[in-house]
């Protein structure tokens, strides 16, 4: 059983009520007369004739379209949405992690970037320390590596330090990950 996540407990008791919410990850939100203020006239008639109901379950066809449409390689039926990260999170730990295995996470993070794995397998934090401005220290990672790790997993913009990983410490990474064969999650 996954322990309670703090960060939403957290949130159910103090994000409606707080005068400033300054915990909140997400953007400010805008009402629906802002958003459709932001269109032309087919994107507030695609809006106002949009049916609200279940989608399908891998997401709707036109969402996973302009998502796969991002990129070179990938086709709409490569995409898989989810309602939220921590499904996501879930699902990407189960599939990719087996008892037996061990997984490096950077600390602190989205609790169930950590957690989950943890109701898998072995887990060890590396942390980002806050003397080094919430950066990763590659060397750290390599130095955590056992013969059994099978993914590393990072959150950035990091998820509560707000750091953007550098871009030369996230090739770092990959280069790490790809020579050991590694899953490199990134949330």
């Amino acid at each position: 059983m996954l322990p309670d996540f703090r960060l939403e407990r957290y949130f159910s008791r103090w994000e409606f009520s707080a005068r400033y919410n300054l915990a909140g990850s997400d953007a400010e939100t805008l009402t629906v007369a802002e958003l459709l203020a932001l269109g032309d006239e087919s994107d507030r008639r695609a809006l106002l004739d949009l049916r609200l109901g279940y989608s399908e379950t891998y997401g709707s066809p036109a969402l996973r379209q302009a998502i796969a449409a991002t990129y070179d390689r990938w086709e709409p039926e490569q995409v898989l949405c989810f309602v939220g990260a921590e499904e996501g999170i879930f699902c990407a730990m189960h599939a990719l992690l087996q008892p037996g295995d061990h997984a490096i996470v950077a600390v602190p993070n989205y609790q169930s970037t950590e957690e989950i794995p943890l109701s898998i397998c072995e887990v060890t934090g590396v942390p980002l320390r806050e003397a080094t401005q919430w950066s990763m220290d590659p060397d750290e990672v390599k130095a955590a590596l056992r013969p059994n790790t099978r993914l590393i997993a990072i959150n950035f913009p990091n998820n509560p330090t707000g750091k953007v990983i550098a871009p030369e410490i996230l090739q770092a990474l990959v280069e790490l990950a790809a020579e050991r064969d590694l899953y490199l999650l990134s949330d």
